[in-house]
């Protein structure tokens, strides 16, 4: 989001040059500038004891996709990834490793990736999903749509070796 108006005071932005980050929105009231911002999102990828990942269905994703929620304010990229995976799996996550992040830009949203180990289930889904399950990967690969972006970066960054 790119502000036009100061939100702390109302004013009309202007832009000013600021170092190195070139032209920014700035108050000429508040003598700040003001960033534009994004939303900042989780995406994990949970493996059991078989090698398995956990993929699942949401009705408005195309395609099999993977556990994935909003960080909210106060809260860290880690604890966002461990109460997601908790609420919509309903299983624990632990050795949790980020792997760094991906910006999907068709939402405009900073995606932090993680890994996690897994127990084997059974899995209880939240109603935010219409199914979650266990699969090898490659078996997986097929399934998953083409636009998602930050799945296939994870997948790829947990796969290629290095």
């Amino acid at each position: 989001m790119v502000f036009k108006y100061c939100p702390a005071c109302g004013e009309r932005l202007s832009s000013r040059v600021i170092g190195q980050e070139g032209a920014v929105p700035f108050c000429p009231g508040c003598k700040r500038p003001w960033f534009p911002l994004f939303p900042s999102a989780v995406c994990v990828l949970g493996v059991n004891s078989r090698g398995e990942a956990l993929f699942a269905r949401q009705e408005r994703i195309p395609g099999l996709c993977l556990i994935s929620g909003f960080i909210k304010p106060g809260e860290t990229a880690e604890e966002t990834a461990l109460r997601e995976w908790r609420e919509e799996t309903g299983l624990s996550l632990s050795r949790l490793r980020s792997v760094g992040t991906h910006w999907y830009a068709r939402d405009g949203v900073l995606m932090h990736l993680f890994t996690g180990d897994t127990q084997d289930g059974p899995v209880h889904p939240s109603e935010e999903l219409l199914d979650a399950f266990f699969l090898p990967i490659p078996d997986a690969l097929p399934r998953i749509d083409p636009s998602s972006t930050g799945v296939l970066a994870l997948i790829r960054a947990v796969s290629e070796p290095g």
